[in-house]
């Protein structure tokens, strides 16, 4: 039963219970954006009471009350037109209901990879890398092209990071990691048999593991230090292009950078400007 129908067909209801649903049933789109601070406030309420209120559905807490009321308030907004996030479109699509389409994908992905994402993770994620001597992502395919993207980012906060299996050369990469390194793994469907047996010996050297990946029952979380879980119900096969994990995935690279980034703001503002300096007036310059 969805959740909207567990606050539409629950009887028991305390009268504030019933101030509480009628507020939600009447703003879900509003719910994504909400503390609970703020939907206590709207409904004149205590957290207390909200949290009472998920449990009484069966929700550990608000915050996984919250998540299943932004899922709900995704397909309430796609009722009308269903995305289906393997395909997308298809030949009979304009190019501007294409563009429509992609564009509703991309800001769904994102809301739902929030409503998913745990904070508490992701601030150990940023403390991990900024930590590491050295910094190995492995990724494959699609995979590998945001270990590329993120391997650049990392770059500006004078972290370098190698794509070990860049010249198939994982083997040899793997055995340099010690527990002052990190290992950083991209992927969504988490059916890599060979990754297994890399996390299983980075375990045992105990090397850092960060994991991101779509499956949140790959075997591959066992291994994991730290994981974050992106599920976008997209398939590793029959699909015209990997649109919503993609989105996902560099999505939460991006909130690990920013992350990274705000730990020694004022510092990585100044190396940044000084370092373009050199490049755009110093020995480095295109005219010097």
């Amino acid at each position: 039963m969805s959740v909207i129908q567990l606050l539409k067909q629950t009887t028991d209801f305390t009268e504030t219970d019933k101030r509480i649903v009628d507020f939600i049933l009447k703003n879900l789109e509003s719910i994504p954006n909400l503390t609970i601070t703020e939907l206590a406030e709207s409904t004149y309420t205590s957290h207390s009471a909200i949290i009472r209120l998920a449990q009484k559905l069966h929700f550990k807490g608000y915050r996984e009350f919250k998540n299943a009321l932004i899922k709900a308030s995704i397909l309430k907004s796609n009722q009308d037109q269903q995305i289906d996030n393997n395909f997308p479109f298809d030949e009979k699509s304009t190019d501007k209901e294409i563009t429509e389409t992609l564009a509703n994908l991309t800001q769904n992905t994102i809301t739902e990879t929030v409503a998913q994402l745990d904070t508490q993770k992701l601030s150990q994620i940023c403390d991990c890398l900024l930590k590491a001597d050295k910094i190995m992502i492995y990724g494959q395919g699609d995979s590998q092209i945001l270990a590329r993207y993120f391997q650049n980012k990392l770059v500006k906060l004078n972290k370098i990071a190698i794509i070990p299996e860049e010249y198939r050369e994982e083997a040899w990469n793997t055995t340099n990691l010690t527990v002052n390194d990190c290992a950083l793994f991209i992927s969504y469907g988490g059916m890599m048999k060979h990754y297994t047996k890399i996390m299983e010996y980075l375990k045992s050297q105990h090397v850092p593991i960060i994991l991101l990946t779509g499956n949140p029952q790959t075997d591959l979380l066992r291994f994991a230090t730290y994981s974050l879980i992106t599920d976008n119900n997209e398939l590793d096969y029959a699909k015209i292009s990997p649109f919503s994990s993609q989105v996902g995935f560099e999505f939460l690279l991006n909130c690990i950078y920013a992350g990274m980034f705000k730990r020694n703001f004022r510092k990585n503002i100044e190396t940044l400007n000084e370092r373009q300096k050199i490049i755009q007036k110093g020995i480095l310059a295109d005219n010097a």
